[in-house]
């Protein structure tokens, strides 16, 4: 669900005049590279374009995902070791959060229903974090640990939560797929997709089906998981790149 280095002060001034999306976008987004760029892909065709050449950063923006509250994008950027607000000109707003770890991140995704931001790290100094978006809430932008890094190890790229159960997905880079709950950080090995690689990008689409991009080859896959077969089939070929989110 990634050019020049800008100084603060125009983070901020862009952060005052840019807006949020308008809507829910149709498009799956994927930024890449190491100055990222942002491709908007079709996930019923599996076209895709260039949605932005620049966003405001000379390092990656990863573990992306989209917030149906309030209509922005949220990731993490390596540059400022901190979650961003991505705004709908894809430029980036650095967020004022509480007890930070100030780790780099690149596995995350928004909650689709409960304005919450997550991201997750393998690892004992590291875990799955939960960051709460939500304005009226005693914990708002106050990052939180659900479960250390060695209780859940995955080693997976990225995840990305489905609206259909609310549980997170991740594939494995041997093509396990794994389900984990956000609440407790419990999880199951669901079974072997039949693909391997680094899937540096995870989203849903809106009937619960599991997409996940290969890094090297760009190749986007698909996996119904609510079918009960966690075999991936071929559904695209994409943009490849050695860093990239989605």
């Amino acid at each position: 669900m990634k050019k020049l280095l800008i100084a603060p002060v125009l983070l901020f001034a862009q952060s005052v005049l840019a807006q949020p999306f308008d809507n829910c976008p149709s498009h799956a987004f994927l930024t890449q590279g190491t100055m990222p760029q942002t491709f908007a892909v079709d996930l019923i065709s599996g076209d895709y374009r260039v949605a932005a050449d620049y966003m405001g950063t000379s390092k990656p923006v990863n573990a992306l995902g989209f917030n149906p509250v309030d209509q922005y994008l949220y990731g993490w950027s390596k540059e400022h070791n901190a979650p961003v607000r991505v705004h709908a000109d894809f430029s980036i707003e650095v967020l004022p959060v509480e007890n930070i770890t100030h780790n780099n991140f690149y596995v995350g995704d928004v909650h689709p229903y409960n304005n919450e931001y997550y991201v997750y790290r393998r690892g004992q100094k590291y875990g799955l974090y939960k960051i709460d978006l939500n304005p009226d809430s005693a914990d708002y932008m106050t990052m939180q640990q659900i479960v250390d890094g060695e209780t859940l190890s995955m080693k997976a790229a990225d995840m990305a939560i489905n609206p259909s159960d609310g549980f997170a997905y991740a594939l494995s880079r041997h093509g396990e797929l794994y389900q984990f709950d956000l609440a407790t950080g419990g999880h199951t090995e669901l079974g072997n997709s039949g693909i391997s690689g680094r899937f540096g990008a995870a989203y849903f689409d809106p009937d619960g089906n599991f997409y996940v991009s290969r890094n090297n080859d760009g190749n986007i896959y698909r996996i119904s998981v609510g079918t009960g077969s966690y075999t991936a089939e071929f559904f695209a070929a994409g943009p490849s790149s050695n860093t990239n989110d989605g």
